[in-house]
């Protein structure tokens, strides 16, 4: 996605909107931990993430490559733009749950890390709540029982900018798709973590009107709020989105004990299956977890 023009975005937006775009035409983030939970910073994200690029994505080579779309030289990746927030649809479980089972259903970091410190290549999606990870002599320690805490994806060839894209992008998108202004500062809304993984999160725009749309399952609507992500993370491109009307009101997910301390696997198994249980994940009334795509009422 290319980034607009400094005239393009200042016509595109209004209000808060505006008001929070910087000198240099770009939006300025403040206060965005959701504050649910004890939650690492961006900064601690980006080097978790940068250690984690070098130390792990070696071990997901194909994947990386293969979502990339040509060869990767780890040694050249280094971070760069903006770390992005992405707040989740869901409130958090049980505080007494594992945390690898609680991170689905919690925020995320999104860090780019780029090539020769110019092509985007890789993003990190790091869980806001890996507290418990620490870096000594260059690598990642984990805690005894670990899991969730990072998800990386290679970022298609000729992204321009954060992926999956920058805010400003995608507000002037979503102003000409839908022929509104957006009024509010862009927010990045998670899928339900079964429809994707935290790269699939979709930019929230507040319009400044409502404006009359075509959803892809719905047909004619009337919106004020619309959602700007990529169809494909694999693939270069956004397009706007509407709230799907089939919203899950929670979802339901399955924990058990973690492994104790020199613990004998077989031991471990036989307390695992009896200590199974199924817990839910309460969707936020005013978040959307299921997007659908639309286009403006005349078909544009």
């Amino acid at each position: 996605m290319i980034q607009p023009e400094k005239g393009d975005l200042l016509a595109s937006v209004t209000g808060r909107a505006a008001a929070a775009l910087d000198a240099s035409g770009k939006f300025k983030f403040v206060n965005q931990s959701a504050a649910q939970h004890s939650e690492i910073t961006s900064g601690e994200a980006n080097d978790l993430a940068s250690v984690w690029v070098h130390e792990f994505g070696p071990l997901h080579l194909r994947f990386l490559q293969e979502t990339h779309g040509a060869p990767i030289n780890f040694h050249t990746l280094t971070k760069c733009g903006r770390t992005l927030y992405v707040r989740n649809a869901f409130t958090p479980p049980s505080a007494d749950i594992p945390s690898p089972y609680l991170r689905p259903y919690g925020p995320w970091w999104l860090v780019t890390m780029c090539a020769q410190g110019v092509v985007p290549t890789v993003s990190v999606a790091v869980s806001a709540w890996a507290t418990e990870l620490t870096i000594s002599n260059g690598s990642i320690q984990f805690p005894r029982a670990s899991g969730g805490e990072f998800f990386g994806i290679g970022i298609p060839l000729g992204q321009v900018g954060e992926f999956p894209s920058s805010p400003e992008a995608a507000a002037t998108f979503a102003a000409k798709e839908s022929g509104m202004r957006v009024a509010d500062v862009p927010e990045l809304i998670m899928s339900a973590n079964t429809d994707g993984p935290p790269q699939a999160a979709r930019w929230h725009m507040k319009l400044d009107k409502q404006a009359k749309l075509l959803g892809k399952k719905s047909g004619a609507l009337t919106v004020s709020d619309v959602f700007v992500g990529s169809p494909q993370t694999t693939k270069l491109g956004i397009a706007l989105y509407v709230a799907s009307p089939d919203q899950p009101s929670r979802v339901e997910f399955r924990w058990s004990v973690l492994p104790e301390l020199h613990e004998q696997w077989k031991a471990y198994q036989q307390r695992m299956y009896a200590s199974t249980k199924t817990a839910s994940a309460m969707r936020l009334i005013d978040t959307p977890a299921r997007f659908e795509i639309a286009t403006a009422a005349g078909g544009q």
